[in-house]
């Protein structure tokens, strides 16, 4: 009797230590791998316009500041913590192309939310959502779907400038983009991540398709790009072999550098010829250089240590005029660049965006479309939340 007591209680204890695990993992990963709810819709001007009081018609709009946009992301590129400095090779104090032109600048620390991972960032930088580690998992099952204009992709810059803009995007680079935005590209080409030990050819195949992309500014037959997106693996594949101080990383940072003012100086002559064709109508181009992540002192990232979560976003153009004031680097969020290209550039803020306007790039701009622009925001948040 006392043995068949005490064998029931054993099993009794052994299920309720099962019952235990399980309900600790389940916790576990419902709380450190939460999966966030976002709302499927994409947004329309409509959505203002329901609120609104200033804006009942597409006429009430202010225009769009760009018309063009080059987005160069420089993988692991953190900021430095140094007067006017970023890591890795932007030293604005030395050798770097952007010296002569600071007013034309300005640098942020752009805060990274972890995972300090491609996948993530890219999407809060497009969206204005905060993924989380569950992101890497389900994104990569949302990327097998075959239409970039079905209803069932999230709502995001890329998204907004194929569909509502009617805009052509190039993209050259991590081929995390075409995982991520299927069929949104007119022109592409896709380099891997997976090959670390290639610090070389994974970025001469992105620049090789730099004159390509600037030859023609104006020629009208052949569909020219309105956003070119060229995303740099070579640094971040040093970073990971030797670390940050790897004797490998100089000569890759004034590499990187060297593109930077080509591109610079090409933006500056098209900008010239394009407004002379179109008699003063076209707008200027926006370059942004920045980093999805950081790294840390050995070269990796994934964590959030100060390093991994500091990538630098430089905001370029020959049409600004900053005191240099606005040229100290300031602190923003990634998911801050939604809303700022969304008002720049003249498309509706993506849905489940929580980014704000980045403040001072609108310095240079009349108050009326400062004002306008958080108008706007705050239009598209009440909309979300009713």
């Amino acid at each position: 009797m006392n043995s068949k007591s005490y064998s029931a209680k054993s099993i009794l204890l052994v299920l309720v230590a099962i019952s235990l695990n399980i309900s600790g993992v389940y916790y576990f990963f419902t709380g450190f791998l939460p999966q966030k709810i976002t709302v499927n819709k994409k947004s329309t001007w409509e959505l203002a316009y329901t609120n609104s009081l200033e804006i009942k018609t597409e006429n009430d709009l202010l225009a769009p500041k760009y018309d063009k946009l080059v987005f160069m992301v420089v993988d692991a590129l953190r900021k430095y913590h140094k007067k006017l400095s970023y890591i890795s090779f932007l030293t604005l104090e030395s050798h770097s192309t952007l010296a002569p032109n600071l007013l034309q600048t300005i640098g942020f620390t752009a805060n990274a939310k972890i995972p300090t991972v491609t996948l993530p960032r890219i999407k809060a930088m497009m969206t204005g959502t905060i993924p989380g580690y569950i992101d890497a998992v389900t994104n990569l099952l949302e990327s097998e779907k075959s239409s970039g204009t079905s209803d069932d992709q999230q709502d995001s810059i890329i998204w907004q400038l194929v569909n509502a803009s009617k805009k052509n995007i190039h993209m050259y680079g991590d081929d995390t983009w075409l995982r991520l935005f299927p069929n949104s590209f007119t022109e592409y080409e896709g380099t891997t991540s997976f090959y670390v030990s290639d610090t070389v050819q994974v970025d001469l195949n992105v620049t090789r398709n730099l004159d390509k992309s600037f030859s023609n500014p104006t020629n009208t037959d052949s569909p020219n790009w309105d956003a070119l997106i060229l995303h740099y693996l070579g640094l971040d594949h040093i970073g990971h072999l030797e670390g940050p101080n790897s004797k490998l990383m100089p000569p890759k940072q004034k590499e990187m550098d060297d593109i930077v003012k080509k591109i610079y100086s090409q933006i500056e002559k098209n900008d010239i010829e394009r407004n002379k064709a179109s008699n003063g109508k076209s707008k200027p181009t926006l370059f942004i250089l920045l980093g999805d992540h950081g790294m840390n002192e050995l070269g990796n990232h994934g964590g959030n240590s100060v390093g991994e979560v500091s990538p630098a976003m430089v905001f370029i153009s020959p049409s600004m005029n900053h005191s240099s004031d606005y040229i100290n680097i300031q602190t923003i969020d990634q998911t801050d660049l939604v809303p700022t290209l969304s008002t720049l550039l003249g498309f509706p803020i993506p849905y489940n965006n929580i980014g704000i306007p980045i403040d001072p790039l609108y310095i240079n701009h009349s108050r009326k479309f400062s004002i306008f622009t958080f108008f706007v925001l705050f239009y598209f948040l009440l909309k979300i939340l009713a």
